[in-house]
């Protein structure tokens, strides 16, 4: 009888615990959907010079709201290469839904005329798993053209 009322009031519910937070880290590791899509990203400042400032409009539909970790580069049609510092932030700061927002980016004095790309690379984190498994957009490529001085 003793045994039995130990079973029942240590045991099941040890095994239930267990079961939970098994259930809920499942969950977690299942939860890969990055909570941003992008509807649209337009090149505002398709000929630029060195120096100047190279200008895009992202349109996002956010799902949620998640940490976002950025790393960015530009290149240039020599060769040269730029890489910009990450973007980073603990959660994405605009609202659930539609949205859209602008990223300037000044095209350094030293790159050469021609086609130039940005290039960036996203991720996410949106539960604790996340941090050491984040959830990674494709790496995107926005091409636009820098002209002489």
């Amino acid at each position: 009888m003793i045994m039995r009322a130990l079973t029942m009031t240590v045991v099941v519910p040890g095994f239930l615990i267990a079961a939970l937070l098994a259930g809920l880290f499942g969950t977690f590791l299942a939860d890969r959907d990055p909570p941003i899509s992008i509807i649209s990203a337009e090149v505002l400042t398709p000929m630029v010079r060195p120096g100047d400032p190279f200008t895009m409009r992202f349109k996002v539909v956010r799902h949620r709201s998640c940490a976002i970790h950025a790393d960015r580069v530009l290149r240039d049609s020599a060769g040269g290469r730029e890489i910009l510092e990450d973007f980073d932030l603990k959660t994405d700061p605009g609202p659930i839904g539609n949205d859209s927002f602008l990223v300037h980016v000044t095209v350094p004095a030293a790159f050469k005329p021609g086609p130039a790309h940005y290039i960036t690379a996203a991720e996410f984190a949106c539960n604790v798993v996340h941090k050491l498994w984040p959830i990674r957009a494709p790496v995107r490529e926005f091409t636009f053209e820098i002209v002489g001085r």
